[in-house]
């Protein structure tokens, strides 16, 4: 994947290097190579979703703390399921579907016409119902019938619809709609983590107690609150989290942007690309233990 697409693994250092400045770049490096085989081995998960049998996938996955979204949905209001983007996301989410209804959110790519629509196909299969991340209003009609709706916010979605607060130590770029959400709705919020275990053995979802005195009034400590949830989750296995997404794209008013611009970076030759990314690890002091780069 890192020669096929070079700017791809320009976000992934990006993303690497500041959010673990303790790593030094034989460090840095080494935890790229994991998320690479990570991702690889997520597209493989993405067709067991899909095409395995079921019986067989059943023995695979393990559904923690379940009594919590029991308890948050018995209140009546409907429940916001807090997801991250992991690498086996499809096959952990096929988990929690056996478990529970849910009612999926998902962004359709219009550049990508017949993929979205196909992975729209096989994921309505796997769930009770799909709704459009730009889809409000379904979204709060269905906490409103007290369903619960796999939410994942934690990708930039334009600087338009953000508000900033600190993830990893980076004032990050996070939509601010699951605070009001619900105030509209007064649904509860339970984050959960999912993550493939090690050796063959499976796959784990823990779900956590529901988020108390949410939202707080505050937008921006509510989303500090929710950042908080995910980098504690994504410390325990770092390479499994989407690293390719360029999660720090919009930034405060004044301060410089976080990635090599795309389009210039693509009308570069490949060797002025690597140049490129050397003097980008350079600028901001990522060393290898044996040699400068």
């Amino acid at each position: 994947m890192g020669r096929i697409d070079a700017f791809k693994e320009h976000v992934v250092l990006a993303n690497l290097i500041r959010c673990f400045p303790e790593l030094d770049r034989d460090a840095i490096e080494a935890l790229k190579e994991k998320h690479y085989r990570s991702m690889g081995q997520g597209i493989i998960e993405l067709m067991m979703a899909w095409w395995w049998p079921r019986e067989k996938l059943d023995e695979l996955g393990v559904v923690n703390g379940l009594a919590h979204l029991e308890k948050a949905q018995s209140e009546g209001r409907g429940v916001i399921l807090l997801a991250a983007h992991i690498t086996s996301l499809e096959l952990c989410t096929y988990y929690l579907a056996r478990k529970i209804p849910l009612h999926i959110t998902y962004k359709h790519e219009e550049k990508k016409q017949f993929l979205s629509q196909y992975m729209h196909e096989m994921r309505r299969r796997r769930s009770t119902r799909l709704i459009a991340s730009h889809d409000l209003r379904k979204m709060l009609g269905s906490l409103r019938q007290n369903e619960v709706v796999w939410y994942a916010p934690d990708q930039d979605f334009g600087k338009r619809n953000s508000l900033f607060a600190p993830f990893f130590g980076i004032e990050t770029g996070g939509v601010n709609a699951i605070s009001r959400i619900c105030e509209k709705t007064g649904a509860r919020v339970v984050p959960f983590f999912a993550r493939r275990l090690p050796g063959g053995q499976g796959y784990e979802i823990d779900i956590q107690p529901q988020l108390e005195d949410f939202p707080s009034g505050d937008q921006v400590e509510d989303a500090t609150r929710i950042n908080h949830f995910y980098e504690e989750s994504i410390r325990i296995v770092p390479e499994q989290y989407l690293w390719f997404h360029r999660r720090f794209k919009s930034r405060p008013e004044g301060e410089a942007p976080f990635y090599i611009d795309k389009r210039h970076f693509k009308r570069m030759t490949r060797k002025q690309q690597k140049i490129a990314v050397e003097k980008f690890l350079l600028k901001n002091d990522v060393r290898s233990d044996h040699n400068d780069v």
